[in-house]
């Protein structure tokens, strides 16, 4: 059996294998590790209204989902930091939605405001159905955009632009130089910039004008 001592030492991806074979101290470890970066991005996605404790909540409860999805982690989809970004991007959606829904608990509208709300609603309604149609077909294709990229692709613009890690730090996890990971970030960027041109003419647009 490893000792504490190695498994500190341990890569994430040991880390995952010591989790799934259910040792505690590894999660432990691999939550220490990267406490802050989550707790970073769940303040950033959540907004100001979340408390110290909203965050410490929301890390916990990443760690938890670790805890009982270790053994469905796929390494050739991406790393264990990207991994856990994205669920912790989840529990930041999930909170903003109740600090949203605990604001608007708080401060409930008079019934001039109701009426105003009402009226407005009723003169929009049949170009916002309109719009949501058209926008619903525009998401699924901007979602087939995004399919396009390789999943070593997402991992890094989600640590690069979610987690806010620098080339630097993203050569660590992927084990090659700052350079390269400059160099693999371009060829992403362009890849999902020309796709999303050809869905979103707009985007082509703002390059033009600028």
């Amino acid at each position: 059996m490893e000792t504490s001592l190695s498994v500190r030492a341990s890569s994430d991806g040991r880390l995952i294998q010591l989790i799934a074979s259910g040792r505690e101290d590894a999660l432990q470890i691999l939550g220490q590790r990267y406490a802050r970066r989550l707790g970073a991005l769940v303040l950033r996605v959540a907004g100001s209204r979340a408390t110290p404790s909203d965050i410490e909540e929301a890390v916990a409860n990443v760690l938890e989902r670790l805890w009982r999805a270790a053994r469905s982690y796929d390494a050739s989809r991406g790393s264990v930091l990207s991994w856990m970004l994205y669920l912790a991007q989840i529990e930041a959606l999930k909170l903003r939605r109740q600090l949203q829904r605990r604001a608007r608990e708080t401060r409930l509208p008079d019934h001039a405001v109701l009426e105003a709300d009402t009226s407005a609603s009723s003169a929009v309604w049949s170009d916002s159905v309109v719009e949501r149609t058209a926008s619903a077909e525009k998401l699924a294709e901007i979602r087939r955009v995004f399919r396009d990229l390789t999943p070593k692709e997402v991992d890094l613009i989600r640590l690069r632009f979610e987690a806010d890690l620098s080339p630097q730090e993203i050569s660590i996890q992927f084990g090659i130089t700052a350079n390269a990971v400059r160099v693999r970030l371009f060829r992403a960027i362009s890849k999902l910039r020309r796709g999303l041109e050809q869905v979103l003419p707009e985007v082509n647009d703002v390059r033009t004008q600028r």
